[in-house]
């Protein structure tokens, strides 16, 4: 039998017949202290919070609690929580093997002793390195990535991705700071910045390039991953409306597995109007990607038409909509060329289980909290 043991601000949970031993050294003084774990099984270590302690054991010096994983861990992907069950610290994940795991869990949250990257996916030779500003103030920062048809599945690992390996300070600004595997050097990787809390993952996007064995600069502020120190990058749709409708949209899809760049069927309204060189356009500001989109023109219900070549909304585009199909024409002249994100109205938060269950009027316990189009898992 292998022992697991982790360095924690907390305490560590047992299971029962064991695989795995986990040990947390409790310096946030939790008491009394569990040990809760999600992922391919939400309840291996029982409902929320998890198993108690188990006991104690001295290993350099050092008194952990003891916590036992059952033997069917072994293989899971599981994301563990060292709690008191009104208060947490989080942040380690792994595939569980059978083997000695040695964890730190302090105030800045649960960690492999000696190493800041739990998340997985770089075990080589480093190539790129990624700097975020964090401006998003996750308190646990990870870094994942995707490649269009899944090719390869998960090039830096498993979601949520790599965790910081630590901080850099440039220019004044603190960035957590990832390191891409060699192996992903000329790949063109999408990538998502999060904070690894499973099934009530806060998350930010937008940023895509071919890798190159370099720094990046980046930041998370106004709800996108870009390039540090830059605006919102914002292009233009402009539409000349003489489809007779009563109401146009535009969708936008792509094959290759980004999100659909307007949301849902039917899309996004046009309802905003502007007038250049005499003529009176409806317009769209698009955030700027590199994905290529297909894009169809509709009236919300039964009437649409397909633009005939993909659209690639790094730079502005132009249509004329008629009665009987659209065309792609000149690109007006307009001054403007970057807007402001504009904040989403407030909304009420709905509360789901673990297991994805909506609780209309939730009790005390872990729940995930959706609201304003972001799920975060909190206790209440």
């Amino acid at each position: 039998m292998k022992k697991l043991f982790l360095l924690a601000a907390g305490a560590m949970v047992a299971a029962s017949v064991n695989a795995a031993t986990v040990y947390v050294d409790n310096q946030v003084g939790y008491d009394p202290a569990y040990l809760y774990a999600w992922g391919d099984d939400n309840t291996i270590l029982g409902e929320w919070p998890g198993t108690p302690a188990q006991g104690t054991a001295t290993v350099d010096g050092v008194t952990y609690q003891k916590f036992e994983l059952p033997a069917n861990a072994v293989g899971m992907q599981l994301y563990f929580i060292f709690n008191k069950n009104t208060s947490q610290v989080e942040g380690f994940d792994t595939v569980v093997e059978d083997k000695d795991y040695y964890l730190t869990a302090s105030a800045a949250g649960l960690s492999l002793a000696g190493s800041g990257n739990q998340g997985g996916g770089n075990t080589g030779e480093i190539g790129a390195t990624v700097l975020v500003d964090n401006a998003a103030g996750y308190a646990s920062s990870y870094l994942y990535a995707w490649c269009a048809d899944n090719n390869p599945m998960d090039p830096i690992g498993a979601w949520p991705g790599l965790a910081a390996v630590g901080t850099e300070t440039y220019q004044g600004v603190v960035y957590q700071k990832f390191e891409l595997p060699a192996s992903v050097t000329g790949l063109t990787l999408n990538f998502i910045y999060n904070n690894g809390v499973g099934g009530g993952t806060d998350q930010v996007e937008g940023f895509t390039t071919t890798v190159e064995n370099k720094t990046y600069y980046l930041t998370s502020a106004d709800g996108y991953l870009k390039i540090s120190g830059t605006a919102t990058p914002m292009t233009k749709l402009y539409v000349l409306d003489n489809s007779g409708w009563d109401a146009l949209y535009v969708y936008g899809w792509n094959g290759g597995g980004a999100p659909e760049l307007f949301g849902g069927w039917p899309g996004a309204a046009l309802t905003e109007e502007v007038t250049l060189e005499g003529k009176t356009y409806k317009v769209l500001n698009v955030v700027e990607s590199v994905s290529e989109y297909n894009l169809i023109f509709n009236n919300g219900d039964a009437e649409q038409f397909d633009a005939e070549e993909l659209w690639t909304p790094n730079a502005p585009a132009a249509y004329e909509v008629t009665a009987t199909g659209v065309n792609s024409i000149a690109v007006p002249n307009d001054a403007s060329v970057v807007v402001d994100v504009v904040a989403a109205p407030a909304e009420a938060p709905v509360y789901f289980t673990l297991q994805g269950v909506k609780v209309a009027n939730p009790e005390k316990g872990l729940y995930i909290k959706v609201c304003a189009g972001k799920a975060t898992k909190v206790i209440l």
